[in-house]
């Protein structure tokens, strides 16, 4: 749900004015384009048949999900996150993540998580919005 909202922003015109662009414009300038694109690459591989079975099956997908995390640095974009995840809740509540959410795909790139890694990708390109459980 986040990235159709991402798409939409991005295919705006300048001076349409669309729900979360400001905000979605300043995750990406506090990101920076190398971070943004390494996910968004990992993204456009995903289509509506992808599970968390064939994601923990990829040998490639938890490596280039830390080649990405590498790519985006250190940057705290707390705030810019908090900002878009309020105004997404506020504009598109049916798209908005509940608390009771669950982890996307449970145990999934366990090495990242052990090494102190969240893989929990930034909101404009949450895996969990293409990503189906089970079978």
């Amino acid at each position: 749900h986040v990235a159709r909202i991402v798409n939409a922003v991005e295919g705006a015109g300048p001076e349409e004015d669309i729900a979360c662009k400001g905000e979605v414009e300043a995750i990406f300038e506090c990101l920076g384009k190398p971070c943004i694109d390494c996910f968004v690459e990992i993204v456009e591989k995903l289509d509506e048949s992808t599970t968390c079975e064939s994601l923990a099956a990829d040998t490639e997908f938890c490596s280039a999900i830390d080649g990405c995390i590498v790519a985006c640095g250190t940057k705290d974009c707390t705030a810019p996150a908090i900002e878009l995840e309020t105004c997404i809740e506020t504009n598109y509540p049916d798209a908005a993540p509940s608390s009771s959410d669950e982890e996307p795909c449970p145990g999934l790139c366990e090495k990242l998580k052990e090494d102190g890694v969240a893989v929990k990708l930034p909101a404009p390109t949450d895996v969990s919005s293409f990503v189906k459980t089970g079978n």
